[in-house]
C-alpha cells in the first residue's frame, strides 16, 4: 500500500512529509479499527488545489479499500486537514489562499500587505520574486493561523528553525527583524518566536530558488587542480551559485571567479588565490549578499 500512495502522490505531483503522512495514517486507520472516533468538529479552514483535492481523495479510497475501513465525516475531514498541514502548495492552492484572505479577511490581508510592503522597500527584488513572497507570506500565515486554532506544536510538524545556515545569516539577519518589527507594531506580537523564524525561512526559500547566481569560472593551472577548486566552491556555494567553465559571452554571467589577470570585461571578477583560502570567499560572499 505504501508504494501506491507514494505512486498517487507521485502522479499529482504533491511535495509532502512522507513520515508524517505514514503517521497519520497509521493514527487514522487505528482509531477506525478500533472505532475510537474524533468526538469534536475540527473547524479550521483548508483550501486545496485540484491536484491536492485529488490527490488526498485517491489515498484515503486506497486507505479504506486497503484496510477494509471506512473513515466518518470526522475522521475524513481530519486526514484532509493534516494533509494540507504537512503538505506543500503549489502556485494555485496559494493563490487560492491569498484570495480567501482578499475577500473574507481583508484586514489580515492588509496587514500581510504591510510585511510584504517592509521586506520589498529594505531590498531590491524583482517583479517574480516579490509576486512569490506575496503567495508564500499568505500561505505561510495560513499555516500557522491554522495550528494556533487547532493547538498544534508548531515545531513538531514543520522543524525548529533555530539554526541559521552560514549561507542564510546575512538575508536573515535583514528579514527576520522585519518580521519582528511587523509583528511588533502591525500585527499586535501575534507571533511567537519560532513563528517568525519559519515565516523567515520561508521568505529566504524564495530569494534562494530565485537568486542562483550564473557565474563563470576561470582557471589557469593543471586540469586536476582546476576540478579541486570547481568541486570545493560548488561544496560551498553549490545552492546559491550556477558554476560554469566554457567562457561564451561573459555578459551573461553575473560574475567572474578566477585566478589570473581579465581585462575588458563588463561584469565583476572575484579573484583567488591558487590555494583558494577562506579570505577569498570573502568577495564572494560580499556579491552573493548585495544580490539579495
Amino acid at each position: 500500500m505504501q508504494q501506491k500512495i507514494e505512486n498517487i502522490i507521485s502522479f499529482h505531483k504533491i511535495d509532502i512529509d512522507y513520515n508524517l503522512l505514514t503517521i497519520i495514517t497509521h493514527v487514522s486507520v487505528n482509531r477506525n479499527i478500533h472505532k475510537h472516533f474524533i468526538s469534536k468538529n475540527l473547524n479550521t479552514e483548508y483550501i486545496f488545489s485540484s491536484d491536492k483535492i485529488d490527490c488526498t481523495y485517491a489515498i484515503i479510497s486506497e486507505v479504506e479499500n486497503f484496510y477494509k475501513v471506512f473513515f466518518p465525516k470526522r475522521e475524513l475531514n481530519f486526514f484532509t486537514l493534516f494533509f494540507f498541514i504537512i503538505s506543500e502548495g503549489d502556485i494555485e492552492e496559494k493563490t487560492k489562499i491569498k484570495n480567501y484572505y482578499h475577500k473574507l479577511h481583508k484586514k489580515t490581508y492588509d496587514k500581510h500587505l504591510t510585511l510584504i510592503n517592509m521586506i520589498s522597500c529594505e531590498i531590491n527584488m524583482n517583479d517574480k520574486v516579490i509576486e512569490g513572497i506575496k503567495h508564500d507570506i499568505h500561505f505561510s500565515l495560513h499555516k500557522i493561523y491554522t495550528f494556533k486554532r487547532l493547538n498544534l506544536p508548531l515545531d513538531y510538524f514543520l522543524g525548529e528553525f533555530k539554526t541559521v545556515p552560514h549561507e542564510l545569516i546575512d538575508g536573515y539577519n535583514i528579514i527576520q527583524p522585519l518580521i519582528t518589527s511587523w509583528n511588533k507594531i502591525i500585527n499586535e506580537n501575534r507571533l511567537t518566536e519560532d513563528e517568525i523564524y519559519y515565516v523567515t525561512f520561508n521568505i529566504l526559500s524564495i530569494f534562494l530558488s530565485n537568486y542562483k547566481k550564473k557565474v563563470l569560472l576561470l582557471l589557469s593551472g593543471p586540469t586536476t587542480w582546476k576540478k579541486f577548486i570547481y568541486h570545493k566552491l560548488n561544496n560551498e556555494f553549490g545552492n546559491i551559485l550556477n558554476l560554469q567553465t566554457e567562457p561564451g559571452d561573459t555578459t551573461k554571467f553575473d560574475f567572474i571567479i578566477t585566478n589570473y589577470k581579465i581585462k575588458n570585461t563588463q561584469v565583476p571578477v572575484v579573484w583567488i588565490s591558487d590555494q583558494l583560502i577562506l579570505n577569498d570567499l570573502k568577495p564572494i560572499k560580499q556579491l552573493l549578499n548585495l544580490s539579495l
